[in-house]
């Protein structure tokens, strides 16, 4: 896990980080430390203001208590959206077409930096009756096992997914 990036998305969403979010930091700090980059996404409405935001890991490079980077991203609006896949697929192409289909049809969650990085992972759901953010995030969580596991389909080896996906699973309860 040395070269390993982990990436914990929504802390703002735990319950547990919620009621105490510095002891959910520790947490996440303490059971982390193999992984070579941590990144947290969290919502500002976690912290009552900028100060509260936390400061320092916990940690030390040799002699310096290392310090949280803190960047700030706000949500895409909706022309910004309609920007990017205008670009990105061209106007009326048929991913054009399917990536309309889900922006029109997620709950605004195209806004997040993350989902509209995953937009092509989306593209095939776009011709079902609901899209629903359940299936937004578990068609994201099972390309991105095959991709783990470098396989076409997650039919192929579920094996290797169910326990890769456990592990993530067990990760995202803390």
């Amino acid at each position: 896990a040395n070269k390993s990036i982990l990436i914990l998305e929504a802390m703002d969403e735990s319950t547990e980080a919620q009621n105490n979010n510095q002891e959910y930091l520790n947490f996440i700090n303490k059971t982390s430390i193999s992984f070579k980059y941590v990144i947290i996404t969290c919502r500002t409405n976690l912290f009552i203001d900028e100060q509260s935001f936390p400061k320092y890991t916990g940690f030390y490079d040799g002699t310096n208590l290392l310090k949280f980077n803190i960047i700030h991203i706000s949500q895409f609006s909706e022309q910004e959206i309609q920007l990017y896949l205008d670009n990105k697929y061209g106007i009326g192409t048929k991913k054009y077409q399917k990536s309309m289909t889900i922006k029109n049809n997620c709950n605004g969650l195209l806004s997040r930096a993350m989902i509209l990085n995953f937009i092509d992972d989306l593209l095939d759901i776009a011709s079902e009756k609901k899209i629903t953010s359940f299936k937004i995030y578990y068609t994201i969580i099972e390309k991105w096992l095959c991709r783990e596991l470098r396989i076409d389909n997650i039919g192929d080896c579920f094996d290797k997914v169910k326990k890769l996906y456990n592990f993530s699973n067990d990760i995202a309860l803390y």
